[in-house]
């Protein structure tokens, strides 16, 4: 994946619904070889916490997973095989997934009708 690709991926996934709208992630592209991405790390964002409404971080978490849905089925759509990681290092809780992008893939018929839907969605 390349850094265009990158982009677009990440604004995809930013389109992802969270809990009032805080959209409480980050993203991290992962260097590959030859300029090449090699994945995208997925971290919460405890500073966008709801604490009253969500003192457990439970919609929290359900909004980063929305996310990261979305940013597996954009990487599908590019044509490139991807593998989510989920809690990819045990001594960094917020770092939520490690999104492996590997080979290239034909974008199967599901991913694409469903990154046609993202824009979509409210």
């Amino acid at each position: 994946m390349n850094t265009e690709e990158l982009r677009t991926v990440v604004e995809l996934a930013t389109r992802a619904p969270s809990v009032h709208n805080t959209q409480p992630w980050h993203f991290a592209g992962r260097p590959g070889g030859e300029g090449e991405i090699a994945g995208i790390d997925v971290f919460a964002d405890s500073e966008r916490t709801l604490e009253v409404i969500d003192p457990e971080g439970r919609d929290l978490h359900l909004s980063c997973g929305a996310a990261v849905e979305f940013a597996r089925i954009a990487i599908a759509s590019l044509g490139h095989a991807c593998t989510v990681h989920q809690l990819p290092d045990r001594d960094r809780p917020d770092h939520l997934a490690w999104i492996e992008v590997g080979g290239e893939q034909a974008a199967g018929e599901e991913d694409l009708r469903l990154r046609a839907a993202i824009p979509d969605r409210y």
